[in-house]
């Protein structure tokens, strides 16, 4: 299961910020800017626009801000091409991991359990398949992993992340704007297990038919055998049906009828 804990270091900023005047622009400006390059603070940043939002509104840079805030909340590094607010390396190095947790998310709901490099490198505006970017790639997923926000191994091989949890992580601050079209992929989902308990049913009804179709096969055999066994013991040559039987026993009393046979005859004379 993948882990996007509420880190100590969110709970004190929004404490922080909450503590504060809301003329300190300049101190809430600086909070936040701290949260967007804090290694252990993944996500809240909704909650962190909620609470500054009534003192940036007024603020000459606090739209570019609270879209900050959104980007970090649910947006991409693709996102932030958009952006006007320039970003610290530490920043962009944050939103490229969101970005692999994105990813990662993705492919829970689509229950394949497979981040191939070359997504990645796509949505990180990288090169494809190279040596230089798969090494980013790589370092990229590691720092991830190190900081519990994905669960998963490197396969150098497929050139792909292989997720140790398919279930998917919680629903989080970032996941909240996309509700819509989780709720679509989770029905998708629904509708192919539905479809797949159907085909199972289908194919057990089959099996039921075609074991009940052998067992009568092997109730004929067995009463055919039973009774090529009691014809045997009554006299009968085997390989002969009662029909030739009685046709051989009709002749021999012809014969009987007809007078002496041959041989006799040939004596008297």
């Amino acid at each position: 299961m993948f882990t996007m804990t509420n880190s100590s270091s969110l709970i004190s900023i929004l404490q922080t910020i909450h503590d504060c005047d809301s003329s300190s622009i300049s101190t809430i400006r600086t909070l936040v800017f701290k949260a967007f390059s804090s290694p252990d603070i993944f996500c809240g940043f909704d909650q962190i626009k909620a609470a500054v939002q009534p003192a940036l509104t007024s603020a000459p840079d606090g739209d570019a801000i609270l879209r900050t805030l959104d980007l970090f909340s649910y947006g991409t590094y693709k996102d932030a091409s958009n952006m006007q607010q320039t970003l610290t390396d530490a920043q962009l190095l944050k939103l490229r991991m969101l970005t692999v947790v994105s990813l990662v998310e993705r492919a829970c709901l689509e229950a394949h359990g497979i981040v191939p490099y070359s997504t990645v490198a796509q949505e990180l505006s990288l090169e494809v398949d190279t040596l230089e970017s798969n090494r980013q790639i790589e370092e990229l997923m590691i720092a991830c992993i190190y900081a519990g926000i994905i669960n998963g191994k490197l396969c150098q091989k497929t050139r792909s992340l292989v997720l140790s949890s398919t279930d998917g992580p919680p629903c989080r601050p970032r996941d909240v704007q996309n509700v819509s079209s989780m709720l679509k992929s989770l029905k998708v989902i629904q509708q192919n297990l539905i479809s797949t308990a159907t085909s199972m049913e289908l194919e057990k009804i089959n099996v039921e038919k075609r074991r009940e179709v052998h067992t009568e096969f092997l109730k004929r055999a067995k009463e055919a055998s039973a009774s090529g066994r009691s014809t045997r013991a009554a006299g009968i040559p085997r390989g002969r049906s009662a029909a030739a039987s009685s046709s051989m026993r009709r002749q021999a009393g012809k014969r009987s009828r007809g007078g002496p046979s041959g041989g006799e005859a040939f004596m008297r004379t």
